[in-house]
């Protein structure tokens, strides 16, 4: 997965160290002082550091807790949120069904709460195993319903976050032409932002 194929942003084992031990200090903190919200958070980083560490069990333990506590809070996009994040731990850890049970379950909430820029990235989501497992029908549905999605708000970084991924898929499959097409897109679509961006400051 990543935020379909993976979700996690490695950092140095020296760096991780450090996060590890700061945010360990700020989830006891925010434990003394009651705040779901500021621990939930925590957590989540907390799980993406233990990857980074090559530690899948914390790692997951931590994503598991950030779930519980965001559903505690009755904050169910939050949870959501966290329950990506969760899904990313277990198929990073070839758990496979389990994440996408996780996913499904996303994808649902976000469609029914009208939430499609989450409804995409949860099909992003989707796509991971059908790609690793060379389902080309499948996988390809997965992205163009994710596509309808991020075209119909509008969401440029989400659609070239599925272009690219969907590039990648089309030129495993040797369909080179169509790659490069989408290829092409996602790169104009981050020119795009990044002018944005740079307009802005």
């Amino acid at each position: 997965l990543s935020e379909a194929g993976t979700y996690f942003e490695y950092a140095s084992p020296t760096l991780a160290r450090t996060q590890l031990k700061l945010l360990n200090e700020a989830l006891q903190s925010f434990k003394a002082a009651g705040d779901l919200a500021l621990q939930a958070e925590t957590l989540t980083a907390l799980g993406q550091t233990n990857f980074n560490l090559g530690r899948p069990g914390e790692g997951i333990a931590a994503h598991e807790r950030a779930v519980e506590l965001w559903n505690l809070a009755r904050k169910p996009l939050r949870k959501a949120h966290a329950s990506r994040w969760l899904a990313a731990a277990y198929a990073a850890s070839n758990r496979a069904a389990k994440a996408k049970e996780i996913l499904l379950d996303v994808q649902k909430f976000a469609h029914e709460s009208s939430h499609p820029w989450l409804e995409a990235a949860a099909l992003l989501g989707l796509s991971a195993q059908p790609v690793r497992e060379g389902r080309k029908d499948e996988a390809t549905a997965l992205f163009e319903r994710a596509l309808q999605l991020n075209l119909a708000i509008q969401d440029r970084k989400g659609e070239a976050e599925t272009q690219n991924y969907f590039a990648i898929f089309l030129q495993n499959q040797g369909l080179l032409e169509e790659a490069s097409v989408r290829c092409r897109r996602a790169l104009d679509l981050r020119e795009q932002i990044d002018d944005q961006i740079g307009a802005t400051q």
